[in-house]
């Protein structure tokens, strides 16, 4: 991190954290507000979903949270920073 930066200006901690006793999913939630940067935790989940459909048992007292993130940069972005990680890497 840069020298000087606080933790709260940082673009990747900047976190808003919402809560809620109990909802359907916070997958649904965090989806519904959509803004990057997002945390929906709610104490119980009563239609919790992970990949390919497979169903989460969220009673209470458990940790149920979905973190709305940025989109991730388009394949030839991913592809010149790779490279210039390898060059700098290369010749440094």
């Amino acid at each position: 991190m840069d020298e000087g930066l606080s933790p709260r200006d940082h673009p990747l901690l900047r976190w808003r954290i919402v809560r809620f006793p109990e909802v359907n999913s916070t997958q649904d939630v965090a989806r519904e507000l959509g803004e990057v940067g997002t945390v929906v935790v709610a104490e119980v989940q009563r239609r919790g979903r992970g990949r390919r459909g497979a169903v989460w048992r969220s009673p209470k007292g458990g940790l149920w949270l979905s973190a709305v993130l940025p989109p991730p940069a388009p394949a030839h972005i991913q592809v010149a920073a790779a490279v210039a990680r390898s060059l700098a890497k290369a010749f440094s």
